[in-house]
Parts: structure tokens; sequence; C-alpha cells
């Protein structure tokens, strides 16, 4: 019984280790793939100025293993201003997204989206964030 029961084990074991390696073999062939991330994700101006510019700076960088393709930059309105330093961006490599945001004369709180359409799987559409307090006058 104990010797039955030593192969049931061993057979397990054999079939968990095969499994582990399959699927490790199979992520490393695994063609290469650009990634997104975006420092900061997010911009808080805390409160401002009513009808104020501010110049905001982020970091588009590339962690992945393949070019990573901006397509396109857009603002959620007229008041951001939107410019990236390249639209190709090498593996491990960064870009700069330059933005200008005009407040309003209107007091509260704001929040404006920059939306970047990129080639990375998963990360087609990405928005980052504005956020702001826009003070009375």
């Amino acid at each position: 019984m104990q010797t039955m029961l030593k192969k049931v084990y061993f057979l397990i074991a054999f079939i968990l280790l095969i499994t582990t390696a399959g699927l490790s073999l199979a992520a490393s062939f695994a063609p290469p793939q650009p990634k997104l991330k975006i420092i900061p994700e997010v911009w808080d101006l805390g409160k401002i100025k009513p009808s104020s510019s501010y110049s905001l700076s982020y970091k588009v960088y590339n962690p992945g293993r393949a070019a990573l393709k901006i397509n396109n930059v857009r603002s959620s309105c007229g008041c951001t201003d939107v410019k990236i330093s390249s639209k190709e961006i090498l593996p491990n490599e960064y870009a700069t997204l330059e933005a200008t945001y005009r407040s309003g004369s209107i007091a509260g709180i704001v929040e404006k989206s920059i939306f970047l359409e990129t080639n990375a799987p998963g990360q087609g559409n990405v928005a980052i964030k504005i956020k702001a307090e826009i003070l009375p006058k």
C-alpha cells in the first residue's frame, strides 16, 4: 500500500512539475509587447487662482519589450493644450507629455482628462487626470 501511495505522490509531483515548466516556457516565447506607465497618473494642482495658466509635465514610460506607439493625444476640453515629445517610445525609454491647463473663472472643484491612444495591449485608451479647486475671485 505504501509503495502505491509513493507512486501516486510521485506522479502528482511529476505532473505539477511538467505543467509549471510548460507555463514558464510558453511565457518566455510570448511575443514582446509594449507597456504604458504614466508618472504621475493624476496631477492635483490643489487650490488655484481663477483665470490662470499652469504648465504640467508627465513622463510617459515604456517598461515593455517592444516599441510603444502613441497614436493620439487629446484633452477633454479646450482649456488644456497637450503635446508629446515623441510618438514612439522604445523599451525602457520615456517621452515627455507637456500640458498647459487654463483655469476658468467659475469657482469650484474641476477634473479634466488627457487621453492617450496606444498600441499597448489592454492600454489602448488611457486617461490621465488634472484636478484642482478654483478659488473664488
